[in-house]
């Protein structure tokens, strides 16, 4: 899957739109040999992208991921990624995370985290992944201090809440709604220094980042499901 906002001029229809996004995921222990094999793919990649040889990083992926992103549309995200992040000048491992493989990428105008998993033939599959590197990401390694006293929430759901808040940065907040009918309980959640703690932050002011891709996620469902759109349609029909 990909993730950057680069102009097109060619038409791209509503399901390309939709990004998956990774969550927040448990660190895995990698052995030597795992560890080659993926900076061999990072280093192909490279090789190939700066040389814009597009058809060659194309052949590193799984059969299924080549059907997932077909050639065409790969040389067209490549191609735009070339002109406005020009070519890979570094990279440098990170961390592997449940199987996702998470390198630093340095581009001539751009930082990226570069995420991609390899299957058992060594090719990479299911996820092909760029975002902007965020280098204040914790290694997860927390202190759950969540609180369910009030029951509010599930304990199933407080843990999978430390899983995925674990990783924050110093004084990060996230307030979640949980609503069931008329029912709806608030769950605040704030990482200090080492441990994620329960925060009553239902009231407060936040700044809304990505996730307006939810609602914007949710919108396009409900259009689909009243007929108003389909996801094979051209995003030009609706969009200057």
């Amino acid at each position: 899957m990909l993730k950057m906002r680069l102009k097109t001029k060619q038409s791209i229809n509503i399901k390309e739109i939709i990004i998956l996004i990774l969550l927040f995921i448990p660190i895995s222990i990698l052995s030597q040999d795992n560890k080659d094999q993926a900076q061999i793919l990072v280093d192909n990649f490279i090789e190939s992208y700066n040389n814009e040889e597009y058809n060659s990083v194309h052949k590193l992926f799984s059969t299924d991921l080549k059907k997932e992103l077909p050639i065409n549309e790969l040389k067209d995200f490549l191609k735009n990624l070339n002109s406005e992040a020009g070519k890979i000048v570094d990279s440098e491992f990170i961390r592997l995370e449940d199987d996702i493989w998470i390198y630093k990428l340095t581009f001539e105008k751009w930082v990226s985290q570069y995420s991609f998993y390899i299957n058992d033939n060594n090719e990479i599959s299911v996820v092909f992944y760029f975002e902007n590197f965020k280098d204040d990401l914790h290694s997860g390694l927390a202190v759950n201090y969540l609180l369910n006293t009030e029951k509010l929430i599930t304990d199933k759901q407080t843990k999978l809440i430390f899983e995925k808040s674990k990783f924050f940065p110093d004084n990060t907040q996230i307030s979640i709604a949980f609503i069931n009918g008329n029912n709806i309980n608030y769950y605040g959640v704030k990482r200090q220094n080492d441990s994620i703690v329960y925060i009553n932050n239902s009231e407060q002011i936040f700044e809304i980042g990505s996730i307006t891709k939810v609602f914007t996620a949710n919108i396009l469902a409900k259009a689909v499901i009243d007929n108003k759109i389909k996801l094979d349609d051209n995003i030009n029909n609706y969009l200057d």
